[in-house]
């Protein structure tokens, strides 16, 4: 069985965006043939993290949280990587972090540690919210849908074992559409976005070998698997990012 891993804080408005992303990479996942292991919400602790990386040998891991250059963090702020104190445990996974500025520091220690590739962002990821539509309606259809759908893709070429060299490339090339399409727009918001979208390309890193990949699930006509890990409990323009206070 092909194991991938989606671990996703959910417990602000970032994150809950960030969570419902996730879900959409889940759906994709499992539609592939994936299993999913999904560790959400309240179960997004160090301990639950590891737990996995113990019982299952994934083909890829998809990690979100608030960041900053050295720590990814989980529920709550939780610490869940740190920089030369606990990124060995990422040694020989591919893994994609949805976070800010881990690019600068985490990054490259964890492929120091032997994580066979790392895709994530070398400054904060920032994205527009309408706050007068729910999560699920700003982010199909108005100003958080470009980066939903950039994330997606991104995920989604991790998914297929796509090179990380052409995962990145997608990346930046579903950041030029988006802004090839809302060029004409005139209203002020819109024209955020785009600075937004300009700014996430230009953060977007992919570290390691550009030849590494995962090896997506023989084709069958059954479904991936879903697997949550523990239990989970869970008007207008606004600038949201995933860093975190120094």
């Amino acid at each position: 069985m092909a194991d991938v891993l989606f671990f996703r804080a959910n417990f602000e408005l970032a994150t809950e965006y960030l969570y419902f992303w996730f879900g959409l990479g889940i759906e994709s996942a499992e539609k592939l043939g994936y299993r999913v292991i999904d560790i959400g919400g309240e179960a997004a602790t160090l301990d639950n993290l590891l737990d996995a990386l113990e019982k299952y040998n994934f083909n890829a891991i998809f990690l979100g949280g608030h960041g900053n250059e050295t720590t990814l963090t989980g529920q709550n702020y939780q610490q869940i990587l740190k920089a030369c104190v606990n990124d060995q445990v990422m040694s020989g996974n591919l893994a994609y972090l949805l976070s800010c500025y881990t690019g600068l520091e985490l990054g490259p220690s964890m492929i120091s540690k032997k994580t066979q590739a790392y895709v994530g962002y070398n400054n904060d990821f920032r994205f527009m919210v309408n706050t007068d539509l729910s999560i699920q309606e700003d982010s199909m259809t108005s100003l958080a849908q470009p980066f939903q759908e950039i994330v997606l893709e991104i995920i989604t070429r991790i998914l297929k074992g796509q090179s990380m060299g052409e995962v990145y490339n997608g990346g930046v090339l579903k950041c030029n559409e988006w802004i090839e399409k809302l060029f004409e727009r005139r209203e002020y918001q819109w024209g955020q976005v785009i600075e937004f979208l300009k700014h996430n390309r230009d953060a977007l890193i992919a570290l390691g070998k550009r030849e590494v990949h995962a090896t997506p699930p023989m084709p069958t006509s059954a479904p991936g698997g879903f697997i949550p890990f523990a239990a989970s409990v869970g008007g207008g323009a606004l600038l949201v990012a995933l860093g975190m206070l120094m």
